[in-house]
Formats: C-alpha cells, sequence, structure tokens
C-alpha cells in the first residue's frame, strides 16, 4: 500500500497528460482536421511577433502545454524548436490561456498555470490543419512532424 500511496503522490505533481501518450483526434474546440487554421497574433517572451507577422516556413507545429513559458517561438521554445527551425518550420508553443481557449485546452488552475491536457496542431504552409494532437509532450513533436511530408 506505501508504493501505491507514493505513486499517487508523484502523480499530483504532473500534469495528468504528462504520462500518457500522444493521440490523434479530428477536432480541439474550434479546430478541425482539414479546416484552415484561424489567424491569431501575439508576441513571444522576446519581443518576437506571432501570427500574420511571422515568415512563412514550410509549416509550422503550435504546442499548448503548461510546460512552456508564456509564448515562445523555435529556439526560444528550446532544442526542439531549433529541430523544427531547421527543417524549414516555425515552433510556436507556449501557456497562454487565450490561445488555449481558442485551441479548446481548458484551464484547471492557475498560478502556476495547468491546462486539462496538452496539445499540438500541425499546420501546412498553406495554413491546412494536418494533424491535431492530443497529450503531447516536448519531446514528441519531432516524430508528430515526421508523419507529415513538406
Amino acid at each position: 500500500m506505501k508504493l501505491s500511496m507514493q505513486f499517487i503522490c508523484f502523480c499530483g505533481l504532473l500534469p495528468v497528460y504528462a504520462m500518457a501518450q500522444p493521440v490523434s483526434v479530428e477536432a480541439s474546440g474550434s479546430l478541425r482536421v482539414g479546416a484552415l487554421m484561424p489567424t491569431f497574433s501575439g508576441v513571444s517572451e522576446k519581443g518576437i511577433e506571432i501570427g500574420p507577422a511571422l515568415p512563412q516556413g514550410k509549416f509550422l507545429v503550435h504546442f499548448i502545454s503548461d510546460t512552456l513559458p508564456s509564448t515562445c517561438v523555435d529556439d526560444e521554445c528550446g532544442p526542439v524548436g531549433m529541430r523544427i527551425a531547421e527543417r524549414g518550420g516555425h515552433l510556436i508553443g507556449g501557456c497562454d490561456n487565450k490561445i488555449a481557449k481558442l485551441f479548446g485546452v481548458k484551464l484547471v488552475s492557475g498560478r502556476p498555470w495547468r491546462f486539462d491536457r496538452s496539445l499540438a496542431v500541425i499546420v501546412s504552409d498553406k495554413g491546412q490543419i494536418r494533424g491535431i494532437f492530443e497529450n503531447v509532450k516536448i519531446e514528441d513533436i519531432d516524430s508528430l512532424v515526421s508523419r507529415f511530408s513538406y
């Protein structure tokens, strides 16, 4: 029983999705696979504009996770963001609650912010949503992007 109690306590420290595998879904919030990605704008932690001002890439990955800063772009999101940029894409990540709502991700607690799940959205250079994945960890992004050709 002591082992079970330790396991329960450990799990309580992590977001629920931290132990789950990424799952492909057809929709989340207002987003649908095959539809156009809604436009929105913002500014990253280092002052980089996101949205229409972001230079065109081969693809975009939008990643909502409470493990990231408020808003990050490419290398601001860490090594995965740098690898995405090397492949000709952009990684836009963060834990901004306004953007999370647009993506259908719910806030379950504030400061520090915790979401009910993480979400990655793969978008083509034409703005079409190619894939939506729930329960994603930052280290899953490379393999998710590899499922698509650009």
